[in-house]
């Protein structure tokens, strides 16, 4: 991995979850849809995962307005790093920076609850 311009995002978290309900969360379709979202008064009305090799994972987001945008436990922890690289411009990174960190407070969120 080589980080052109600064144009890497890494973001590590550790949630009190377990790595089961953290694996859950990011490929069950139905968990997706409870905290893929970059911030609270946002919506994830579709989520597919498909986990075989070279599947993909489809997610879209509706914002408060009704504008869509489409992103191709209580015991233990774990941590999650997420390393986005090859961005396109330091805009598209600071937008990637700040949804990425709603969506993981969403999902610290559906953790809590």
């Amino acid at each position: 991995m080589t980080e052109e311009s600064g144009r890497v995002l890494r973001i590590e978290r550790t949630f009190t979850a377990s790595a089961e309900d953290v694996f859950d969360a990011w490929t069950s379709p139905e968990v997706m849809r409870r905290w893929f979202h970059c911030a609270p008064d946002w919506d994830t009305p579709e989520a597919d995962v498909d986990l075989r090799v070279g599947g993909k994972v489809r997610v879209v987001m509706r914002r408060p307005d009704g504008t869509e945008v489409e992103a191709q436990e209580f015991e233990g922890s774990t941590t999650v790093l997420m390393v986005n690289s090859g961005i396109s411009t330091d805009e598209r990174r600071g937008a990637q920076d700040e949804g990425w960190h709603g969506c993981f407070d969403e999902l610290e969120r559906v953790f809590a609850a």
